[in-house]
């Protein structure tokens, strides 16, 4: 080879591997060049005099990721300190930053900040001679989840805890288990989110919004994003359970989700569900968008400006409110995303109505409704809701079947899990449904499913139902005088195609839920289970072995619900008809 050939090889490598420097740091990246850099330990210490972190844990290739690390976290209980790692840290190769020191002993072992060094799972312990100081240390790490890193612009959680409704900016990264970053952008806000989930744990639940579409995990290119913490649910995959069971039932709209392990500002939050928020949007429920037509016709003002109305009293029967918009859009008819909601969560909404019957109805989207909108959308379903509960199925003023306000396919697969997970909120909260505009359908639609934390077998006792028990009907039960799913049940045309879903759809479905799938989404998820648990003290035992022992025996309880729960339902439902009912 020439001395002329040898210079351009190292030319082209070199320009090769530009190219590649520049791919890495910025693939996937939302239109932002900007990385959220981590804040340098000495400005995290506080009152502590040491602080440890773990770093360089999403290298995929020859380049890691300096903008990324782990915190240790002090058990206050215990003063136990963890190393909760995500499953693309490479523990041969861990680098360990600390401030505070010089100088440690990593079981012995000297080491200066920015070390690498191979680190076992497992317990260690961290000394300072100088300082006279010892920590005792755990190191856990997940396996096979992709991991969330989201840095705050203010490095702190402590103001969005306090308040749900605050926002504030930052940036996210989400790698994959072997360390390949599939996404990173820039976030209009961070901000807090949900009911019980933000109220009743210190868990707490979060959306996202970035300031361009995020296409996280291929599950489709939107702003906004959601990150549930599954608090109530011991197995964490009461949800991610439901949601698979209603996308096999081919339930239109069901969000998308993965599980994640997340931190944020460098601290390990536990194992969450990053997932598609229900909305109207081209790539979540693709109907007409209502609200957009509304700021554009009114964009004179912000909507959080425009004046709101109230018609009755706040809660009662024939009530409902809104906004009051000088431009209405030409067609009234969708799409609208409704939510029955309970009373005392309903009056703290700014749009929605009660029905003649007392069910009280969120709109949710558009979500500055004008008062013919509102009008028109609660008048449509209290048709439905008067033919629903009348003797023969139709509505006198109109001569409608209850089947031609309600697409019984939708509501049948809806109502389907709600009794077959055996749902606290069934009837009463996160009870999603849409219209979308006549020139695609003149009827609402059931779905999307949300919210199954508390299901699938858990505890308590509602209406003299118990909740653990497979073998008693509470879905269907009629809570009060407009119990939707109580008046679907009654309707011989429904319970005929209901049971057919059930047998034809629900059934394969449930079959691979129960032969293999829950088993293999333990095994993913079972490592980050255990640091999900010991971050937030979830039915520990005395060791890691034995802890894991208790979770299986959490998912084997669901299991046994459920494989019981479906065969109580298919002996009751075993009795529809060969042939489909006619629509009247």
């Amino acid at each position: 080879m020439t001395s002329r050939q040898k210079k351009h090889l190292v030319f082209l490598f070199t320009a090769l591997l530009l190219v590649f420097l520049c791919y890495y740091r910025h693939t996937a990246s939302a239109g932002s060049s900007i990385a959220a850099d981590a804040v340098p330990l000495s400005a995290l210490t506080n009152d502590e005099p040491f602080i440890l972190a773990a770093s360089g844990l999403t290298s995929y290739g020859i380049l890691p990721d300096t903008s990324i690390r782990v915190l240790w976290w002090k058990n206050p209980e215990t003063a136990q300190y963890y190393l909760f790692l995500p499953a693309s840290a490479n523990l041969k190769e861990l680098v360990l930053e600390f401030a505070g020191a010089e100088t440690i002993l990593f079981d012995g072992k000297a080491v200066e900040s920015g070390d690498s060094l191979s680190v076992s799972l497992g317990a260690h312990e961290i000394s300072i001679p100088e300082l006279s100081l010892q920590y005792p240390l755990t190191v856990m790490q997940s396996s096979s989840l992709s991991s969330l890193y989201i840095n705050t612009d203010s490095a702190s959680l402590a103001d969005l805890k306090a308040d749900k409704e605050l926002t504030e900016g930052g940036y996210m990264k989400l790698y994959d288990a072997n360390g390949k970053i599939t996404w990173q952008g820039e976030l209009e806000y961070l901000k807090g989110h949900g009911n019980a989930t933000w109220t009743e744990t210190d868990k707490k639940a979060w959306q996202m919004k970035f300031l361009q579409k995020a296409d996280l995990a291929s599950m489709g290119a939107a702003r906004k994003w959601l990150l549930l913490p599954n608090c109530f649910d011991d197995t964490l995959l009461r949800n991610y359970l439901t949601l698979d069971l209603a996308q096999e039932m081919n339930l239109a709209y069901t969000p998308e989700s993965i599980l994640v392990d997340c931190y944020i500002n460098g601290e390990y939050q536990g194992n969450y569900q990053l997932t598609e928020k229900i909305e109207i949007h081209s790539e979540r429920i693709a109907i007409a968008n209502l609200g957009s037509e509304n700021e554009q016709l009114n964009e004179t003002a912000s909507p959080a400006l425009w004046e709101s109305y109230e018609n009755g009293e706040n809660g009662t029967p024939y009530s409902s409110k809104g906004y009051l918009l000088p431009n209405e859009p030409a067609d009234l008819t969708g799409g609208y995303l409704l939510e029955m909601e309970l009373l005392g969560r309903y009056q703290e909404e700014t749009a929605g109505f009660v029905t003649p019957l007392g069910r009280s109805i969120v709109i949710k989207e558009p979500a500055y409704p004008s008062k013919e909108q509102v009008n028109y959308i609660s008048t449509l379903y209290e048709e439905a809701e008067a033919a629903l509960f009348s003797a023969d199925g139709y509505y006198a003023g109109t001569g409608k079947h209850f089947s031609e306000y309600l697409d019984v396919e939708s509501f049948a697969k809806k109502y389907i899990i709600e009794e077959l997970s055996k749902n606290m909120d069934a009837s009463i909260s996160s009870q999603y449904f849409y219209k979308p505009e006549d020139s695609i359908d003149t009827r609402f639609h059931g779905g999307p499913v949300w919210d199954y934390d508390n299901a699938w077998g858990y505890g308590g006792t509602i209406e003299g139902v118990e909740l653990y028990d497979p073998t008693t009907f509470f879905a269907n039960i009629a809570r009060d005088s407009a119990t939707l799913w109580y008046g679907l049940y009654q309707q011989p045309y429904f319970y005929e195609r209901m049971c057919q879903i059930y047998q034809s759809e629900t059934l394969p479905a449930m079959e691979e839920i129960l032969s293999y799938k829950l088993d293999t989404w333990c095994d993913i998820l079972i490592d980050s289970a255990m640091m999900n648990n010991y971050r937030w003290d979830v039915n520990l035992e005395p060791t890691l072995e034995e802890s894991k022992e208790r979770y299986l025996d959490k998912v084997a309880y669901v299991k046994s619900f459920a494989e019981k729960r479906t065969a109580f339902l298919s002996e009751v439902w075993a009795t529809a008809p060969s042939q489909t009912t006619e629509n009247p």
